[in-house]
């Protein structure tokens, strides 16, 4: 989806309770785990869209405790200072401001989020769209072929009702000819 829907050179990747990962005090100990997770966030999506060196490199991904500690917000509030230290929430916001410039402000990542969901839709749904469409086209098919069929079999039919009613009329002219002739032949005191 990040590459049919250009979503890539737009997306920020959060690592989030990154103090349950590393020592958020130790700046050292920090950058040093940091550095492993966007590795292993590089790896894995190279792994599924084959990404090249260059949009290996220009991944953005910060790593944030939003809760350092999960001290809750109330203490947070009350030590702002040390919150943006340890939380490393500036450098998030740092970093969404950049890739808002870089992506040509926040109307056009807007509209491209607009032709992502566009697309995504017609990515997702073009695909049973179409089955649902063949499916309908062989049934039509089908169908036509199946009246075609009732139509030359009442075609016959009437034919054959046709043949049936000359055949009939026929019967009926000789029969009762046959019987006039014989009533013909027939004196009246014969008849009772």
């Amino acid at each position: 989806m990040f590459r049919t829907l250009n979503l890539l050179s737009r997306t920020i990747f959060v690592i989030s309770r990154f103090d349950e990962e590393a020592d958020i005090e130790d700046e050292e100990d920090y950058n040093k785990r940091f550095k492993i997770k966007k590795e292993n966030i590089q790896n894995r999506l190279n792994d599924l869209i084959s990404l090249s060196e260059e949009e290996k490199e220009s991944l953005t991904i910060v790593a944030v405790a939003a809760n350092p500690f999960d001290l809750g917000v109330e203490h947070w509030l009350k030590h702002q200072e040390e919150f943006q230290k340890l939380s490393h929430i500036k450098a998030l916001q740092d970093t969404t401001q950049k890739k808002i410039k870089e992506n040509g402000g926040k109307l056009t990542i807007i509209e491209e989020a607009k032709k992502s969901v566009i697309q995504d839709v017609v990515y997702r749904q073009m695909p049973p769209a179409k089955q649902a469409l063949q499916d309908i086209n062989r049934e039509m098919e089908y169908l036509n072929k199946t009246l075609e069929k009732r139509r030359k079999d009442i075609q016959d039919l009437n034919k054959e009702i046709s043949q049936a009613r000359i055949h009939l009329g026929d019967f009926i002219i000789r029969y009762f000819s046959d019987l006039i002739r014989q009533i013909s032949g027939t004196k009246p005191r014969n008849l009772q």
